[in-house]
């Protein structure tokens, strides 16, 4: 089911654009070491960031109800291992979406579990200098989303699509609730679609095994209406007008094009 890939567990919107960097040095949140000792990538995970992903992720990913992805058990072991398995999750620290996708039907990672992950993953990967990275690749994206594009293609209409009980996108959306922003104010739709955490609701991170590799057309925004009832309710029901989803497609593929030559901003 295509409801599948949605991201849950509920906060408002925050950018992840301020979460440290790769190149920032390893300090804060024990700085590697657990009690004065320095500790593997998997025995850092089990002490230091497990604790932290039960307590904001683990209500709704120990489970695939509600077409949410199970990526965590409910110990460190298993849930090492199952994270293994999804792509995008124990990649590069820069890469991983774990650190980029940033509020959605849940919370934002803290700042202080954001620092967490990122020495984490630095264990798991300590060769990775960051220049290949998704947030890298998503700043370039975001330079390739025309507003010639974007006014031509009429995106900005998805925010007065109506949905069965909830009135239209916009009325829930304006201002980056849930971690999607689709605005009736259209120069603000376009500012802010262009960033983190925002542009990952229109674009999906590819890999290759650990490998960020490039970027595809995200159906996020088409699927959390369309499968609202199969996913308990967890977004008003509606189906996208035609014309907007093609308005939507449109601006999507335009900056895939863009970004793919090179012909950018």
């Amino acid at each position: 089911m295509a409801a599948a890939v949605l991201w849950a567990c509920a906060s408002e919107s925050a950018s992840t654009e301020a979460t440290t960097s790769t190149s920032a040095a390893t300090t804060g949140a024990g700085g590697g070491t657990v009690d004065g000792a320095e500790l593997s990538a998997p025995d850092y995970f089990a002490a230091k960031v497990f604790p932290e992903f039960s307590l904001t992720c683990g209500a709704c990913h120990t489970s695939e109800e509600n077409c949410v992805p199970k990526f965590m058990e409910n110990e460190p072991s298993p849930t090492y291992e199952l994270m293994r398995q999804h792509p995008g999750l124990i990649v590069p620290p820069d890469s991983s979406n774990l650190r980029l996708y940033g509020a959605h039907s849940g919370p934002n990672l803290t700042a202080t579990q954001d620092e967490t992950v990122r020495i984490w993953l630095s264990k798991e990967f300590p060769d990775d200098t960051g220049e290949n990275s998704q947030r890298l690749a998503l700043r370039a994206l975001g330079d390739c989303m025309s507003e010639t594009d974007y006014e031509d293609s009429a995106f900005n209409a998805l925010a007065h699509q109506q949905t069965a009980d909830a009135g239209p996108c916009g009325a829930c959306h304006k201002t980056g609730e849930a971690g999607t922003w689709i605005g009736f104010n259209a120069a603000d739709m376009y500012d802010k679609t262009k960033k983190l955490p925002y542009i990952q609701r229109l674009f999906r991170a590819k890999f290759d095994g650990s490998t960020f590799v490039g970027f595809g057309p995200s159906t996020r925004l088409f699927d959390k209406p369309e499968f609202a009832a199969q996913c308990g309710e967890r977004h008003p029901q509606g189906l996208i007008d035609p014309q907007k989803r093609v308005a939507t497609e449109t601006y999507i593929q335009d900056a895939l094009d863009a970004y793919a030559s090179g012909n950018c901003q």
